[in-house]
């Protein structure tokens, strides 16, 4: 049992040796700072936190000085516009999110198998995910490196991901003293976390999980092995590449009775490394994009 001092070898908590991989704050960006480069996203904010119609409508009419106003002065010049209204947090809660990187699948056939590893350079390694913060929550980009490969054997469908955890918070707006607006504040809860996200895991999916399909649009390659009679071993690097960006929705949460769909951005800089080995006497059939593989036999 870990005792938070002497961790052993795969230790549950994450920390023990031999050490896994590393998570690093990439960057965070403050809501302000975001919301000052686009109308757009104000907007969101204004509807995120539940602003009575009249102070929604108030603000949008003077968003105008922030779209007025040079480059520079543009975060300034919203700081002060927000300014008209004080957040107080009511409430927070802490809940644990899987965002999913890729769907590892093998052929159903005894003695099949796929392996994923993650290639790495000294400049660029490991996924780089991002969570966009909702209500007055920052937008955070972590790098997670993780250097042991995850395995799939005869048909099992596993889901890559890493572990998040989200600070929900309760946020009551005022102005002048009278409550415009409740709503919520959306962010990760920190890299002071570590321990969870050093967990990155490869869960088992059950059939009708593994079956909703593949996200996005999908290739298809044929391996047809009848005419061998022992395993081959085969190479793949077909999936993802140079500055290749993914936008994703993620499990929908229910927080102080109100649905909230975070929304992440994945980005590996390299190409994934596959290797599957094909018992034969078979005809594969693999599907494939960047979120993932699915198998048929024939």
């Amino acid at each position: 049992m870990c005792n938070g001092a002497n961790h052993s070898s795969g230790c549950e908590c994450g920390f023990g040796p031999p050490y896994p991989g590393t998570i690093a704050k990439v960057s965070s960006v403050d809501w302000v700072e975001e919301a000052a480069r686009s109308k757009e996203a104000f907007k969101r904010t204004l509807k995120e936190l539940n602003l009575d119609e009249t102070t929604i409508r108030n603000f949008n009419r003077d968003y105008a000085t922030v779209e007025t106003s040079s480059e520079p002065s543009k975060i300034e010049t919203l700081r002060r516009l927000v300014r008209r209204l004080e957040f107080k947090e009511e409430d927070t809660r802490i809940i644990p999110i899987k965002v999913p990187l890729f769907k590892l699948h093998s052929p159903s056939v005894q003695g099949a198998k796929a392996i994923y590893r993650e290639t790495h350079t000294r400049k660029q390694r490991g996924w780089f995910v991002t969570i966009f913060g909702q209500g007055t929550g920052p937008t955070n980009t972590y790098q997670v490196v993780y250097d042991p490969p995850f395995e799939s054997i005869n048909g099992e469908c596993r889901q890559v991901y890493v572990p998040l955890n989200l600070q929900v918070k309760s946020i009551a707006a005022y102005q002048s003293g009278d409550l415009v607006g409740r709503g919520v504040s959306l962010a990760v809860q920190g890299i002071e976390d570590e321990q969870v996200l050093r967990k990155r895991g490869c869960d088992l999916l059950d059939q009708e999980r593994c079956s909703d399909g593949l996200i996005g649009v999908v290739k298809t390659i044929n391996y047809n092995q009848r005419s061998q009679s022992k395993p081959q071993t085969k190479s793949f690097d077909h999936l993802w590449g140079n500055h290749i960006v993914d936008s994703i929705e993620l499990e929908t949460i229910r927080v102080f009775n109100t649905p909230i769909t975070p929304l992440a951005q994945l980005e590996h800089y390299h190409k994934l490394e596959l290797e599957f080995k094909l018992p034969g006497r078979k005809n594969y059939i693999l599907r494939y994009n960047n979120s993932g593989l699915q198998w048929a036999v024939s």
